[in-house]
């Protein structure tokens, strides 16, 4: 008894003893965590951001399309295939088709389309979802039709899109929507048609090539703008692409590339035009300057970077955009680079026609930076110059890395492509019928 007695009084004062005292059976430490030898051996540190691998993020199925340029066999003048008929710009979210319900004589003033389509429907058991921005008042009077046609039209009027959940009997109202073009015939013409969109900011741009389609999600801007390049496409029967290389120079020079001294390094003709920018110079420079002339002007006088090559192509007068970031082969200062251009082949001057080209350099967010208007001639090339790389890094950077003297150098060839009927076996002249 006196054992059994030992024993139970040194299980209790075990327990009144313990640092971790029992709860319902369970043996509860209280110890705070940062004060356990697990958590001093093992830190606990914020989880990493989640970015995608560089290689990836840099696939593009249109690098090896655009971001090239064969300057040596540059064809000055082509053609291409085009037919009106076949393009094709359709919405991917039309949702389910209306039931067939007629609807006569159907009138309302000064509504928003959220009350419009209310009073429409109001017999039936379809309701409406709708984006509360939407307010533009619309009117209209005696609309007859099927419901399907009715409820088109006034989201059409109020420039929006709508779609129907026939299991849900909703009705969504939207601001943007997901539009599919549809692109035949001809590389060349799909970058035209991507590039003149991409020209009038509108960015977020997937090619399927194999179906040859254009994805894109836009709003009522967004399609005037794809049925404005089309219908340029269709009368102008003609396209412009520009060749581009960028390069990053670095003088050897401390005081900078004497340009000056390219007037006696190639004949004096070579130079036909000089423009100055608010920043930089622009030059008209004769068909036998190419990128091979500039490398041997360079060679001598600077070490150069190649940091940025390819094309864009749009209809004739209308503004195109070449993103640098593009076609870098690798990240650079100049990655927010954006040259926008426009042409027009005016034959008031010549019966040969003059380039009449407009070049703006901005940032991708659309900041300025200069512009330039020059003249030219069929199979002329464009020198910008001057352009300091200073103006791309920040303020540190550009105090340590960047030397005074670097400079950007931009080389522009336009080129002409005609467009012609798929089965035209004809050239199409230079001047139009």
């Amino acid at each position: 008894m006196r054992i059994i007695a030992t024993l139970l009084i040194l299980a209790i004062a075990a327990c009144h003893g313990s640092r971790h005292p029992r709860r319902d059976g369970v043996i509860i430490d209280d110890t705070p965590i940062e004060q356990t030898s697990q958590a001093l051996a093992v830190p606990i540190t914020p989880r990493a951001a989640m970015t995608t691998l560089k290689n990836v993020h840099e696939f593009s199925l249109e690098f090896d399309k655009r971001c090239s340029v064969d300057w040596e066999s540059q064809t000055i003048i082509s053609k291409q295939p085009f037919d009106r008929d076949t393009f094709k710009l359709d919405r991917v979210d039309r949702g389910d088709r209306l039931p067939d319900i007629a609807v006569r004589n159907f009138s309302f003033k000064d509504m928003n389309v959220s009350g419009a389509l209310a009073k429409v429907l109001e017999n039936t058991e379809i309701r409406t979802a709708t984006d509360p921005s939407i307010q533009k008042r619309i009117s209209a009077d005696d609309l007859s039709g099927n419901l399907h046609t009715v409820v088109e039209l006034i989201c059409t009027m109020a420039e929006v899109y709508c779609s129907y959940d026939s299991r849900n009997k909703v009705i969504t109202v939207r601001n943007n929507t997901k539009f599919m073009l549809h692109v035949p015939l001809s590389d060349d013409i799909i970058l035209a048609v991507e590039d003149a969109l991409r020209g009038s900011n509108i960015d977020d741009i997937i090619i399927d090539w194999n179906s040859r389609l254009l994805l894109f999600t836009g709003n009522a801007y967004t399609e005037s703008v794809v049925r404005e390049v089309l219908m340029r496409l269709a009368v102008e029967r003609r396209l412009i692409a520009y060749d581009i290389n960028i390069l990053r120079v670095y003088p050897n020079d401390r005081d900078g590339i004497k340009w000056q001294e390219m007037v006696q390094a190639f004949n004096r003709n070579t130079v036909k035009v000089s423009k100055r920018g608010v920043i930089g110079r622009a030059m008209v420079m004769t068909s036998n300057f190419s990128a091979g002339s500039l490398a041997e002007f360079l060679k001598p006088r600077a070490n150069t970077f190649l940091v940025s090559a390819g094309n864009f192509i749009v209809p004739e007068r209308w503004n195109g955009a070449f993103d640098i970031g593009r076609c870098n082969r690798e990240p650079t200062l100049e990655t927010e680079l954006r040259i926008v251009a426009s042409t027009k082949l005016d034959f008031s001057i010549n019966d040969h026609g003059v380039l009449m080209t407009d070049i703006f350099l901005m940032t991708s967010d659309r900041r300025d930076i200069a512009r330039y208007f020059v003249s030219s001639t069929i199979g002329d090339n464009i020198l910008i110059i001057g352009i300091p790389t200073k103006y791309f890094g920040d303020d540190e950077a550009a105090k340590r890395n960047i030397p005074d003297n670097a400079e950007l150098v931009i080389l522009i060839s336009p080129r002409i492509i005609n467009i012609v009927s798929p089965d035209s076996a004809n050239t199409n002249p230079m001047r139009p019928k």
